[in-house]
C-alpha cells in the first residue's frame, strides 16, 4: 500500500510541472493519489504531524529523528534529501516529498535492495537507484547534491554505516545534517567539516560547517553528467581501451625493488569530453558547479588522486584553498592544454602534447576553438618553447591562449591523456611527436652535430642533483662523447642533436625527454637515482624503440626528489663496458 502511495505520490507531484499519468490508476490507485494529495496540500504542516497520519513510518523513524530532520531541511535553501535504505523501499521519502514540494529525495540501496524505480529515472521528486560499491554510490550523489541531509536508516552494521558515513558526509550542504542510529560515534569519522553533534533518542545528527568538492574520476563524471538536469556536458568521442606490448629493449645494473618496469601497457579507453561553465585554475584545477573534474589530475589512475595544489580530503572530497570568486570570463569553445606544471619542459612533451590527439576533431566541431593554458606562479607569458611545440602540433599562434588567475569558461573541451606516468601509454602518441619534431627540424639550419652527446645538468639547477657530476661527465668525456647542458640551446637546435645522435646518455629527467621527438631508435644510457620512480624515458622508448640502458644510482633518501652519488666503485666496471659497446 506504502509503495503505491509513493509511486501516485510522484505522479502528483511531477504533474505540477505539465507531466501526464503513465499508469492508469485502479480504485486502490486513486485511493491512494488522494492521499498523497491530501498529504501535499497540508505541506504547511510538520513532518512529525504528517507522520502520524501515514502507518509505519514511525517504526522507520523516531518522532524525535523526525522532529530534527523537519528543522535541518527547512533551515536549507536547497530540499535535496539522500536517503540510504536497503530491504525494502521506505515511506520516509513519501513524507519528505509531502512536507516540500520542491524537494528531491534520492534513495539509494545497495544491489540487494528490493528498492523498485518510482516512475522514469531521474525525473520528478524521487529517484530511487542502486548503487553497488562506494564510487557508484559517490557518483549518484555528487550527480544530485549537495544535500541539506543525509539519512541512514538501513538496517547495515555500525562498520558499515562508519565507512558510509566517512565516504559520504562532505556531500552535505553547508549546515546540512548527517542522520544516523546513535550507536555510530562520528568523532574519527569526520575530523574536518564537523560542527555539531546532537544525539537524539535513537540517533545522532552531525552538521558540517563547510561544502567541500567531491572528486570524480572519469567514469563517475560521466554518471554525473548522464544524470544531471540539464546536463552540464557531455562525451564527444571515444578511442577504444587497448592493450600494447613496450617496444624498447630494456637492460639494467640491477633491479630496485620499487623499480618496476611494465612489459604490457593496459591503456584504457580515452575519451574527449565537452563541459559547460567550468572555473579553470592554475596548476591543472577544473571544477565544474562544485565538482572537481577528473581533468585536474595527471595520475588519475591511482587509488588516491593527488594534485599538489588542492587539500584532500580521504578518497573522494578535496578543498580549492584559494578563492574562486570572481574570475575572469571566457566565451566561446577553449580545448584544455593546462598542467599542473605549465611553462616546463618535461610537462609539455608528456603530458600537454598528450591530450592534442583530440585537437583536430575538436577543431573541426567547433572552428573557433581556442587552446587554454593557465600561467603558474612567476610567469606571465607562455615561455618559447611553449609556443615551439604547441605550434609544431598545429595550432596556430592566434588560437594559443593563455592566461594568468581563475577565469570561468563558458565551454571547455578537455582530453583524456594518452601518457600517464608510470601507468600507461598510448602507442598513438607517436604520431603527435613526430608532428611536432618533423617541424622544429624542418624550421632549422642543418649543421655537423657529435655522434654521441651527456645530457647533463648542475645541482644548484635542479632537483634530484648528482653530487659527482663532474666525475660522471668526464667518464662520458673520455669515451667520445660531448656535454650538453640543453637549457643553452633554442629548442629546433635540441631537437636537431637528439636526431643526428646516435647514442644519447645523460641524468634522468626532462633534459632527455627530446627522445620523443626523434624520428628513428637510439641507444640510451641514463644515469638515474634508485628513489626515482617516474618512468617517462622508459616509455617514450616504448613507444619508439628506443634501446635503454639505465643505471641505478644510490640516492641519499626514500624521496622521488632526493640528490644521488654515482657509485663508481659499485657501477664503474658496468658503465665502462656500456661505453665501449657504445
Amino acid at each position: 500500500m506504502m509503495r503505491e502511495t509513493l509511486r501516485q505520490l510522484w505522479w502528483v507531484a511531477d504533474s505540477r510541472f505539465g507531466s501526464r499519468p503513465r499508469q492508469a490508476m485502479s480504485g486502490v490507485g486513486r485511493a491512494a493519489a488522494q492521499r498523497a494529495r491530501l498529504l501535499i496540500s497540508r505541506g504547511h504542516r510538520s513532518l512529525l504531524e504528517i507522520a502520524r497520519e501515514v502507518p509505519g513510518v514511525l517504526d522507520e523513524v523516531s518522532p524525535d529523528m523526525l522532529g530534527a530532520i523537519d528543522a535541518a531541511v527547512a533551515a536549507q535553501p536547497g530540499k535535496q534529501v539522500a536517503v540510504f535504505a536497503d530491504r525494502q523501499l521506505p515511506t520516509l521519502p513519501t513524507l519528505l516529498v509531502a512536507r516540500w514540494h520542491e524537494a528531491r529525495i534520492v534513495v539509494i540501496g545497495d544491489e540487494n535492495a528490493s528498492l523498485e524505480p518510482i516512475g522514469p529515472p531521474d525525473h520528478g521528486p524521487v529517484v530511487v537507484v542502486a548503487a553497488a560499491t562506494a564510487s557508484d554510490r559517490h557518483a549518484l550523489l555528487t550527480a544530485y547534491g549537495p544535500f541539506a541531509a543525509i539519512i541512514d536508516i538501513t538496517s547495515s552494521s555500525d562498520q558499515d554505516r562508519h565507512a558510509r558515513l566517512r565516504n559520504t558526509f562532505f556531500h552535505l550542504a553547508t549546515g546540512g545534517s548527517y542522520f544516523l542510529p546513535r550507536a555510530v560515534d562520528p568523532a574519527v569519522e569526520c575530523p574536518e567539516n564537523l560542527g555539531t553533534v546532537i544525539t537524539g533518542d535513537r540517533f545522532r545528527q552531525i552538521t558540517s560547517t563547510s561544502r567541500s568538492l567531491p572528486v570524480t574520476r572519469y567514469e563517475q563524471i560521466d554518471q554525473v553528467l548522464s544524470r544531471r538536469r540539464p546536463s552540464p556536458g557531455a562525451v564527444l568521442s571515444t578511442l577504444p581501451a587497448i592493450t600494447f606490448e613496450s617496444r624498447s629493449e630494456l637492460a639494467m645494473n640491477r633491479r630496485p625493488a620499487q623499480q618496476q618496469m611494465a612489459t604490457t601497457f593496459r591503456v584504457p579507453s580515452l575519451s574527449l569530453r565537452e563541459y559547460d561553465d567550468v572555473r579553470c585554475a592554475p596548476h591543472q584545477v577544473l571544477i565544474l558547479d562544485g565538482i572537481v573534474l577528473p581533468d585536474s589530475y595527471r595520475h588519475y589512475t591511482r587509488k588516491r588522486m593527488h594534485n599538489h595544489f588542492l587539500t584532500e580530503q580521504g578518497e573522494y572530497f578535496t578543498r580549492y584553498p584559494k578563492s574562486l570568486s570572481a574570475p575572469g570570463r571566457l566565451r566561446g569553445q577553449y580545448f584544455y592544454l593546462g598542467s599542473e606544471f605549465t611553462q616546463h619542459f618535461g610537462h609539455a612533451i608528456t603530458e600537454q602534447l598528450s591530450r592534442l590527439w583530440a585537437w583536430s576533431e575538436a577543431k573541426e566541431r567547433y572552428p573557433g576553438l581556442k587552446a587554454l593554458v593557465s600561467m603558474r606562479g612567476r610567469f606571465d607569458q607562455l615561455q618559447p618553447f611553449e609556443t615551439s611545440i604547441f605550434g609544431a602540433a598545429g595550432i596556430a599562434s592566434e588560437d594559443l591562449v593563455a592566461v594568468k588567475g581563475v577565469v570561468r569558461v563558458e565551454t571547455l573541451l578537455a582530453a583524456a591523456p594518452m601518457l600517464v606516468n608510470p601507468t600507461y601509454i598510448h602507442p598513438d602518441i607517436a604520431r603527435i611527436w613526430r608532428t611536432v619534431g618533423g617541424a622544429l627540424l624542418a624550421g632549422h639550419p642543418h649543421r655537423d652535430y657529435p655522434r654521441k652527446i651527456f645530457i647533463s645538468r648542475m645541482p644548484s639547477r635542479t632537483k634530484r642533483g648528482c653530487h659527482n657530476y663532474r666525475e660522471v661527465e668526464q667518464r662520458f668525456v673520455r669515451n667520445g662523447f660531448t656535454v650538453i647542458y640543453p637549457e643553452d640551446f633554442a629548442l629546433p637546435e635540441q631537437v636537431m642533436m637528439f636526431d643526428r645522435a646516435e647514442v644519447i646518455a645523460g641524468f634522468a629527467g626532462s633534459g632527455l625527454f627530446n627522445l620523443a621527438l626523434c624520428p628513428d631508435p637510439k641507444q640510451l644510457i641514463v644515469i638515474s637515482s634508485e628513489s626515482y620512480t617516474a618512468r617517462n624515458e622508459y616509455l617514450i622508448s616504448s613507444v619508439l624503440g628506443h634501446r635503454m640502458n639505465i643505471i641505478w644510482c644510490p640516492s641519499d633518501a626514500d624521496d622521488i626528489r632526493s640528490d644521488f652519488s654515482f657509485d663508481f666503485d659499485r657501477d664503474g666496471n658496468y658503465l665502462d663496458h656500456l661505453l665501449r659497446d657504445g
